[in-house]
């Protein structure tokens, strides 16, 4: 079974950069979106794929636990560079560790391209790390076994704003995760 999940992008219209000292702010949803397709294959490892950071068909491992696993020829640097996947991945073990039946292996691509201008390749900052935070905790619950209630959002948001915050150093997320995740 293919999943493809997608979450959009934030625009901070009031409370930039005070919401990052806890104050409020006022944020919206916008149409830039992203996508994280996720299927399974036949192989004996994992594929991950995220063109944007130049990550191609990189395999990995998942061992009983369900914890990742790299070849050692893979590079300090790529490895940082999914800094967000391996993040998320993990959360989504612990709040999955006593429902998650055994994963197949799968093919895994993440796809921020919308936000990035079309003409110069430059970020657009419309909170692309917490988009894919959500989609890839949203694609992960559905490939597992999908069978997150509605009163268990709040766990979900926990569990990704955990990942966005360890793979970022414990910095924002939190209002790109609200539009993110409760986008109407």
């Amino acid at each position: 079974m293919k999943i493809l999940a997608s979450a959009p992008g934030k625009l901070i219209l009031l409370g930039e950069y005070a919401v990052l000292e806890g104050a409020p702010a006022l944020v919206m949803a916008v149409n830039r979106y992203a996508e994280v397709t996720l299927e399974p294959i036949s192989l004996d490892h994992c594929l991950i794929d995220a063109p944007e950071i130049g990550i191609s068909s990189l395999p990995f491992t998942l061992n009983d636990n369900l914890e990742i696993s790299f070849s050692r020829s893979v590079q300090k640097q790529s490895k940082e560079k999914l800094s967000f996947f391996s993040s998320t991945f993990e959360y989504f073990r612990q709040i999955r560790r006593k429902r998650l039946s055994e994963l197949p292996t799968f093919k895994i691509k993440l796809d921020t391209s919308q936000f990035f201008n079309a003409e110069d390749d430059q970020k657009l900052g419309l909170g692309s790390s917490a988009a894919l935070t959500a989609g890839l905790i949203s694609a992960l619950i559905h490939f597992g076994d999908g069978k997150f209630e509605s009163h268990q959002s709040n766990e979900i948001f926990e569990a990704a704003l955990r990942a966005h915050r360890n793979a970022q150093g414990d910095i924002g997320g939190e209002i790109g995760l609200e539009a993110a995740l409760h986008a109407k």
